[in-house]
Order: C-alpha cells, then sequence, then structure tokens
C-alpha cells in the first residue's frame, strides 16, 4: 500500500497541472485503500473472533473508526466516476480493467460466501 501511496503522489506532483489526471489517480488509490481495509478488517475479526472485540475497547474502536473511513470513500459511485474518466484514456484503461475485474471477483466471492 505504501508504494502505492508513494508511486501515485509522485506522478501527481510530477504534473502538478494535470487535475485530471491527479483526479484519476485519487480515485484509483481511494479503492485501493478500501479493498486493503476491507479485507484487512474481514480477515482479523475472522481470525480473532468476538472475544477480543468485546474485552479491549481500543481493538473494537480502531476497527469501528476503520469502518468509518471506509464508508468515506463513495465505493461505485467512485467507481463509476474512474470508469467514466478513463474510458477513452489508453492508458489508464488498462487501471480500470483490472479495478474492474477485482470487484467482480470479490462481488463473486461475497456471493459464493452467502451461498447466493
Amino acid at each position: 500500500m505504501r508504494a502505492v501511496l508513494r508511486n501515485t503522489a509522485d506522478e501527481i506532483d510530477a504534473n502538478p497541472d494535470d487535475v485530471d489526471h491527479a483526479h484519476r489517480l485519487a480515485l484509483r488509490v481511494r479503492y485501493a485503500v478500501d479493498l486493503a481495509t476491507t479485507e484487512i478488517s474481514h480477515r482479523l475479526t475472522t481470525a480473532l473472533g468476538p472475544g477480543p472485540f468485546a474485552h479491549q475497547a481500543d481493538l473494537h474502536r480502531h476497527l469501528v473508526e476503520t469502518d468509518l473511513y471506509r464508508r468515506q470513500s463513495h465505493g461505485e459511485r467512485d467507481l463509476q466516476v474512474l470508469g467514466e474518466l478513463v474510458q477513452n484514456d489508453d492508458v489508464t484503461s488498462q487501471i480500470y480493467s483490472a479495478v474492474a475485474t477485482s470487484f467482480a471477483a470479490k462481488v463473486m466471492h461475497v456471493e459464493g460466501r452467502n451461498g447466493s
């Protein structure tokens, strides 16, 4: 994740006047952070079970704060905007394709896990 943030910052700093490109990059990073925090939260709660969250207020508070942060990502709305921004951009269309594939895999995983 640090590499994604660092590379994105470097790319924006290299082209500070390209606001549209910076916007695309920001949406991409926001989505990457959302995916990572979702996965980490899920794995953490699954691995630890309810006990630590019931008895360790700090752990529970951190999880709630992480969830609150994630909810600020605007999820699918950001993906729609990103798709519209990169639709005709050959360079970033590969990024959009990767994000869309990742999202589709996540949806299929959730549906499979829920028995749907």
